[in-house]
């Protein structure tokens, strides 16, 4: 069995202003057609999830309520929900320092669950839409970890994340925070497009050494003030990749549009 840390505490700036309003792009949308409903919906599905912990953020109390609601509803839509063991953890610092800490906020929560943790930790980025989450969810626990693509033919730094292995196998991601170029300097034996979608083996050494260090990263504001990418490195090792199909990085109203399905903007 998998445990799953999915992190939107973030501002959702970029999608904010595509709407013109103050939104979270995870629960945007009708109670059960959104971002975050699709994703726990395909984790409920996919039958081989112990625990699911949603690390909040901005809109923390709409997000929680919504989460509450699916959890009471009698809807058959959402059988199932209530069956799952759903934790949300929330990040107090999450305007003021970088993806990482909401991160580790959520391995912290994992790391309290004693006996009843899975066999593999998968994290997943709140704002994602992949139509084969089931099948990476159901797939065999991987060696020490699993990193993601997102299939996409042209890499493109205003979207997309590199994922680039060395031929030792050690790993780095590489981007851009302004979303202009991507600054590659060094020699790789792989480069693709990061799907931002990780999973490492629980029982590995290195998974279990760097659990140990959690308090003490989460201490030290620069490394708060990182993107996710810094624990997520320190957690990777020679991966093995599965590729995600139909992704979408919903940063706009447009990719959101595109994920859930709808015809147009004014579908909503």
């Amino acid at each position: 069995m998998k445990d799953v840390i999915i992190t939107l505490a973030g501002a959702s700036s970029r999608f904010s202003r595509s709407v013109g309003k103050p939104a979270h792009k995870s629960i945007y949308g009708t109670n059960d057609k959104c971002l975050l409903f699709k994703m726990l919906d395909q984790i409920k599905h996919s039958k081989n999830v112990k625990n699911v912990i949603i690390v909040t953020g901005y809109q923390h109390d709409e997000v929680t309520s919504m989460i509450y609601a699916w959890n009471n509803d009698k809807n058959p839509e959402l059988d199932g929900f209530s069956q799952m063991n759903i934790f949300i953890t929330y990040n107090p610092n999450w305007d003021e320092t970088g993806s990482n800490e909401s991160m580790l906020w959520g391995l912290l929560l994992w790391n309290t669950l004693g006996k009843l943790k899975g066999e593999s930790l998968v994290c997943i980025e709140g704002d994602l839409s992949v139509s084969n989450l089931e099948e990476l969810l159901n797939a065999k626990v991987p060696t020490i970890s699993r990193v993601t693509s997102n299939a996409q033919t042209i890499l493109d730094a205003s979207r997309d994340v590199l994922c680039c292995i060395f031929p030792d196998g050690i790993v780095e991601w590489v981007y851009d925070r302004e979303h202009k170029a991507f600054p590659i300097r060094e020699q790789y034996a792989k480069i693709f497009a990061s799907g931002q979608i990780w999973e490492f083996n629980t029982n590995s050494e290195r998974f279990t050494e760097e659990m140990k260090h959690l308090t003490d990263y989460i201490k030290v504001k620069d490394i708060c003030n990182q993107t996710n990418l810094d624990i997520i490195s320190r957690l990777t090792f020679d991966p093995e990749i599965f590729v995600l199909e139909d992704w979408v990085n919903c940063n706009t109203i447009d990719d959101l549009v595109k994920a859930l399905g709808y015809e147009n903007v004014s579908s909503f």
